[in-house]
């Protein structure tokens, strides 16, 4: 899900950081629901969690990437 982000970003440069060994459990992008495996089997989440994750991460980003409205 990290390189959807860095794809879709406004940003020349973005480094997405995070914790690799999840509390919860491990998010599968949704290609791997359709192969199965201990990721998707043992995931916590539902199949679009990493889509609508990535989809609002982009959205954030845009939002800072916008200039301010003058006069604020």
């Amino acid at each position: 899900p990290g390189l959807e982000v860095k794809w879709h970003s406004p940003f020349r440069r973005t480094f997405i950081l995070y914790n690799s060994t999840a509390y919860l459990s491990s998010l599968p992008h949704r290609n791997a629901y359709v192969g199965g495996g201990y990721e998707v089997e043992t995931s916590h989440f539902e199949p679009l969690a990493a889509f609508k994750l990535d989809g609002a991460a982009v959205g954030m980003l845009h939002a800072l990437h916008e200039p301010s409205s003058p006069g604020l």
